[in-house]
């Protein structure tokens, strides 16, 4: 439901032309989470609006690519099969897991996993409608408590819903598809935008560490293909010679078990990524295990770098201000000889298209396990001296920084609008705006 102030927000202002209002009159539902809806409106077990049933099971193994029909779980589409259970327009409710509650809608042949419960609407009731007060109703709250969260059929079908005249549902609809319509292009612009100025922060990148900041300076041949020219000064070295060290850490004896509210930040690869650490999530030890684990000390100026996993080649570094930590097996520790390699300068190497394509191809030729350290340890890199390098970071800190802020302003922006988007959807199924004069 939406909070007062959107709704008072809604009733108060116009937004794209619209000036939302509410209904004449309204009367109390009986239903807590919804409050009062419009006089006109019923009160309805979901039962008594649509025909409810769990789908059927299919295992990962019968999936096939080449099959005609799409297999719709728990959160969308899961893959193709040969032969399909439904043919039609339908909501899927998620039944299990976290996908506990989720809404999707399908239309056309399609086969319904175990993992969602199908549902039929009765005549005279708005796919769209009903399907949208259901994403409002939050089911996954309704779900029974056990090591997997699960939905019953029953207790789905039990739950009561609002209902407008079949008229006031199709209009309703409507408004939602047209204004949802809007916002999702907008949205799909800011993330093309987004795309955009990712693409031009990885060649600001590329082009200093290939490059320089000058660019006027003469060029030689790198000798290597794949990296074409560098400046006539650079040398081409593998990092290997550049490194104090080069290693990875382990997961303490106990695992998950030992990990602690509070304490020594271990770091899994989970927390390394190109903007730095991320450690809302972060594990920690205690300070008994941490002296068990010194070789593996995170140090000042440590460059990071997942080593295995989908997040192999994400990379970060320890500042001054990060006192003490560790890393498990999936991060390696890069420490370098300072008076040859800056850290910040060979951060940028390995987000740059060089280090990262040198990654990839390394990986690809390697087992599961992930990247090793004589393979990390034989990355090529271009070579300025000690003080271009300090000066190529501290360009690309301040001009990527700018790049990153005006990322930032438009994910905020996104971030708003959706939560505009399910504010207004909530606020219109559930009467809290009358949107009928919107709707020609």
């Amino acid at each position: 439901m939406a909070s007062p102030k959107i709704v008072s927000f809604f009733l108060s202002v116009k937004r794209n032309g619209m000036l939302l209002n509410q209904y004449p009159k309204y009367k109390e539902s009986g239903i807590d989470w919804i409050g009062r809806i419009p006089e006109s409106w019923g009160i309805k077990k979901l039962k008594y609006v649509a025909h409810l049933k769990s789908g059927e099971n299919i295992t990962s193994e019968q999936l096939d690519e080449d099959g005609s029909f799409p297999v719709y779980g728990g959160n969308g589409l899961r893959g193709y099969f040969s032969r399909f259970t439904h043919n039609g327009s339908y909501i899927l409710i998620g039944r299990q897991g976290a996908l506990c509650g989720n809404i999707n809608y399908a239309d056309g042949k399609f086969w319904a996993s175990e993992h969602a419960v199908v549902v039929t609407l009765n005549k005279e009731n708005n796919l769209t409608y009903v399907g949208e007060v259901l994403r409002a109703m939050n089911l996954n709250r309704y779900s029974q408590s056990a090591a997997q969260p699960g939905l019953a059929i029953d207790t789905i079908a039990s739950l009561q819903i609002p209902v407008p005249p079949f008229k006031e549902q199709n209009q309703i609809a409507k408004f939602i598809e047209a204004q949802t319509s809007k916002m999702d292009r907008i949205v799909q612009k800011d993330k093309l935008l987004i795309e955009l100025l990712k693409e031009e922060r990885t060649a600001l990148i590329n082009q200093a560490v290939t490059r320089g900041l000058d660019p006027e300076v003469k060029l030689k041949d790198s000798g290597i293909e794949w990296i074409n020219q560098i400046p006539e000064s650079w040398e081409l070295k593998r990092l290997k010679f550049l490194v104090d060290k080069i290693g990875s850490g382990i997961t303490p004896k106990g695992g998950s078990l030992i990990y602690q509210t509070y304490g020594i930040p271990l770091i899994r690869s989970q927390n390394v990524h190109f903007n730095g650490l991320r450690l809302d999530d972060v594990a920690y030890i205690s300070e008994e295990i941490f002296k068990t684990m010194l070789n593996t000390a995170t140090k000042k100026h440590d460059v990071l770098l997942n080593i295995t996993g989908a997040s192999i080649g994400r990379c970060t570094f320890i500042e001054a201000e990060f006192e003490k930590g560790n890393v498990n097996q999936h991060v390696c520790i890069i420490r370098l000889l300072h008076k040859k390699l800056f850290y910040k300068y060979l951060n940028y190497f390995l987000m740059s298209s060089l280090g990262q394509d040198q990654i990839l191809s390394v990986e690809m030729g390697t087992s599961r396990e992930g990247l090793t350290f004589e393979q990390i340890g034989n990355l090529r890199l271009p070579l300025p001296s000690l003080t271009e390098q300090i000066q190529i970071a501290k360009y690309l800190e301040n001009e990527t920084s700018k790049i990153d802020s005006v990322i930032e302003r438009i994910q905020h922006r996104i971030m708003l609008l959706e939560e505009y988007k399910k504010s207004l959807i909530n606020s219109v199924v559930t009467g809290k705006i009358d949107v009928r004069h919107q709707i020609e």
